[in-house]
């Protein structure tokens, strides 16, 4: 007697706690909720009877326990990394050069772009669009390699050109950035210096790039006067299919209240087992009940599954096209 009372606080109480977390988490549970007076009322009125229903129970445990399977086996996809292509920066220093003789504004935005374009119509590449986002990026990063006195694509407060990229708001899938310092006495002398370095030629005259920055900045180098020039390139993210990230943080939500629910459920229907492995009666109404949460605990299941799977296509067209560029 004492074993069916204890049970039968068990199972009142795991019932309560799983209505009340659905009433506060979804609006779809007014089955449940609207039984829940009568339930509660006929848990205490067990006794030892015929059996209950159980491959009712079973049935809809097996069923969703088959769509978690097939969850697990499919995991959210991871999508690929952007592109970013940096070859090493590339410094130029002509010996006997004075500090008065490099004409500031020999090198400008406009030539360079121009010089740029020239030289990937020599290999029947088309022109790249001046992005007013990749030029304020470019500049950043030659105003920033004087002020601070480095010559790297990471800063010293480890920025790299995607960082500086997406400050401007430049979204991209691939995005390349080109450095040089040093005294270079015009657009032609600059572009002659980049196509020489296998790098800085490979980024030039890259396929994938639709646009392009250039920052030009003159200014004293550990002790010298230069010219420091910047290329970013880059291939806008619209050029790949979009993917909603709201879909995965929809998934993530959906897997954390079917991980605060399964405990319960799992006590619950072991519970019931327990109960009938020993001969006493399950009223209908507790089958009936469990019946309910389950039903609902598998339409998260399948609201899960189906987000997923929406969220995981997304993810396989982008990787497709960043794998095709």
């Amino acid at each position: 007697m004492k074993t069916r009372v204890f049970l039968i606080n068990i199972i009142t109480l795991i019932f309560v706690v799983v209505s009340l977390y659905f009433i506060k988490t979804t609006n779809t549970i007014d089955v449940v909720v609207k039984g829940k007076d009568t339930v509660i009322s006929g848990l205490k009125s067990v006794v030892l009877g015929d059996s209950a229903d159980t491959k009712k129970l079973q049935d809809a445990a097996s069923s969703t326990q088959k769509k978690l399977n097939k969850f697990a086996s499919q995991p959210i996809a991871k999508q690929a990394e952007k592109q970013i292509v940096t070859p090493d920066p590339l410094q130029q220093i002509k010996k006997g050069l004075g500090l008065s003789e490099i004409d500031k504004g020999a090198v400008t935005v406009t030539g360079a772009i121009e010089r740029t374009n020239y030289e990937r119509s020599k290999y029947s590449l088309p022109g790249l669009a001046e992005s007013p986002e990749l030029d304020a990026s470019a500049l950043i990063k030659a105003n920033d390699i004087l002020n601070k006195q480095y010559f790297e694509h990471t800063s010293p407060d480890g920025k790299t050109v995607s960082d500086l990229v997406t400050i401007t708001k430049y979204s991209f899938v691939r995005v390349g950035e080109n450095l040089a310092l040093g005294d270079f006495s015009s657009n032609v002398d600059l572009l002659t210096a980049w196509m020489n370095s296998p790098g800085h030629r490979a980024n030039i005259l890259d396929k994938r790039y639709e646009d392009i920055g250039i920052g030009i900045a003159y200014g004293n180098y550990q002790g010298r006067y230069v010219v420091v020039a910047v290329q970013h390139f880059g291939r806008p993210r619209s050029s790949c299919p979009n993917v909603d990230e709201q879909l995965k943080n929809k998934v993530l939500s959906l897997q954390s209240k079917i991980d605060d629910l399964s405990p319960s459920l799992d006590v619950l229907k072991s519970t019931i087992d327990l109960m009938r492995t020993k001969g006493e009666y399950v009223d209908n109404k507790i089958i009936d009940a469990y019946n309910s949460s389950v039903e609902q605990y598998d339409s998260i299941v399948n609201d899960l599954i189906s987000n997923r799977d929406t969220y995981n296509a997304q993810i396989k067209a982008f990787n497709t096209c960043l794998s095709n560029l």
